[in-house]
């Protein structure tokens, strides 16, 4: 019976919902991290290559950004972000979603597909759902990787993620994320629509930056 448990793989994962109640707590002392919690109601589509970002709290609290995976200028490899104030439209920019800059095929980002490692352990069930493991740690390089999910057993969405990270000689850093108030399903192209200003103009250095390390 513990051999079967261990060896069950993790349930899909919905790739299309709104967390009405999302948070994301930070802490660590790895280079460019924005130490907090920050609330926000994130929107995910995975197979449209979508997300939207609502913040309710923190620096960036009132402001909206779209994640279009899906979007690409002619003859590039990258995506692009578009932030905004609701009521300052007019104010809208984007950002090339690339993880340094200048951009290069190397570093073009790509949307992160929220499931649990297909390798993951099933370490029981917890209050809120069944807690699932994996060590993704890279031992010859002495990187510590370790990720946590909890599942609802609801909706068979992921409800908690948390991952630790240390890098040698940089520092650590923990990143949990509660997606609360789940809905599934029901989204569509104009769920993630942004004004038609953002095309216009690049967003300043500060504002790419900190988009940028939301990847």
């Amino acid at each position: 019976m513990f051999l079967a448990a261990a060896l069950a793989a993790p349930p899909a994962q919905p790739q299309m919902w709104i967390a009405h109640n999302a948070t994301i707590t930070t802490t660590g002392t790895l280079p460019g991290l924005d130490p907090g919690t920050v609330e926000l109601t994130l929107s995910y589509d995975f197979e449209q290559k979508m997300e939207k970002h609502e913040f309710k709290t923190g620096q960036d609290a009132g402001k909206t950004v779209v994640f279009r995976w899906d979007k690409k200028d002619p003859g590039e490899p990258w995506s692009r972000a578009f932030e905004w104030t609701p009521g300052k439209e007019a104010l809208c920019c984007y950002i090339d979603l690339c993880t340094a800059s200048p951009c290069s095929v190397s570093t073009a980002a790509r949307q992160l597909k929220l499931e649990v490692d297909k390798h993951a352990t099933d370490v029981g069930p917890e209050p809120t759902g069944e807690h699932w493991f994996k060590d993704m740690s890279i031992h010859v390089l002495n990187v510590t990787n370790l990720n946590d999910w909890v599942i609802d057993p609801n909706t068979s969405a992921i409800s908690n993620w948390t991952s630790y990270v240390t890098m040698p000689g940089a520092g650590w850093a923990r990143k949990e994320y509660i997606y609360g108030g789940l809905t599934l399903g029901g989204l569509s192209e104009a769920d993630f629509s942004y004004p038609k200003f953002c095309d216009q103009h690049r967003c300043g250095l500060e504002a790419a930056q900190r988009l940028r390390s939301a990847l």
